[in-house]
């Protein structure tokens, strides 16, 4: 569990909780929306959500859009482990 007394740099942790269902790879096996239904409760998180393809150009622009919005400093990203475009796009994102 993530304590809201942790601070960063930028004061008090305000986490993003990003779960991709990355189509059915994911959604097919996990309740990504549970997953992020459970994460909204945990300390110190300040926006959980779920995504059909969080690395999409639209699911990168709904993290930043958050980011800005909602101050986040710190982001969770549960996704498949990375191969071609995945690893790519993590690295660019700074994931």
């Amino acid at each position: 569990m993530i304590s809201s007394s942790r601070t960063s740099t930028k004061g008090p942790l305000r986490v993003g909780v990003y779960v991709c269902h990355c189509g059915t790879n994911i959604a097919a096996t996990v309740d990504v929306a549970a997953v992020a239904e459970f994460a909204k409760r945990l300390e110190g998180v300040a926006i959980a959500r779920d995504y059909t393809y969080m690395c999409s150009n639209p699911g990168q622009d709904l993290i930043k859009q958050d980011i800005a919005e909602h101050g986040l400093n710190r982001r969770a990203e549960p996704v498949l482990l990375p191969d071609g475009e995945h690893s790519r796009t993590l690295r660019v994102g700074g994931g």
